[in-house]
């Protein structure tokens, strides 16, 4: 499974101003409509729904808010490191500062699954968050995550 087929250059950002949970939720829902031509507000209910479950925070300063969705043909996914770290129920209650956000398709659970937990083993490479939170570009942070190296 390649990650470069999950997410896109385009769908990565830098310094996102999120002040807080909702407001990137609110956020990254928009984004996706862009993409999915899924009403955002379907989007952002849908991520807060899963958010009841339990927090999508993993710690170490990153979240995977993620979920299964209708009218969504294949995974997409969203990059953005944050301009300020947020608070986000995380599992270590450290602020998040790097926030995948996947979407992917009900009539398929099991993709679901794997894409979910190969983006969570490329997170947890050594080196990359770091990487991350250096990248100055959305260019560089798209590399980070979608590359071996």
């Amino acid at each position: 499974m390649k990650l470069n087929d999950y997410i896109r250059p385009d769908n990565v950002a830098v310094d996102l101003n999120a002040v807080t949970k909702l407001h990137l939720f609110q956020l990254l829902a928009a984004k996706a409509a862009l993409i999915t031509k899924v009403p955002g507000d379907e989007i952002q209910r849908a991520l807060l729904k899963r958010e009841e479950l339990g927090s999508t925070g993993i710690g170490h300063g990153v979240a995977i808010p993620h979920t299964r969705m209708g009218g969504i043909e294949t995974p997409t996914a969203i990059l953005v490191r944050l301009r300020q770290p947020i608070d986000f129920d995380s599992i270590d209650e450290a602020p998040v500062d790097i926030v995948l956000m996947l979407l992917t398709p009900t009539t398929e659970p099991n993709q679901h699954l794997n894409v979910l937990a190969c983006f969570s083993r490329r997170l947890g490479a050594a080196g990359v968050l770091d990487r991350m939170r250096s990248a100055t570009t959305a260019k560089a942070l798209h590399d980070c995550i979608a590359s071996k190296a």
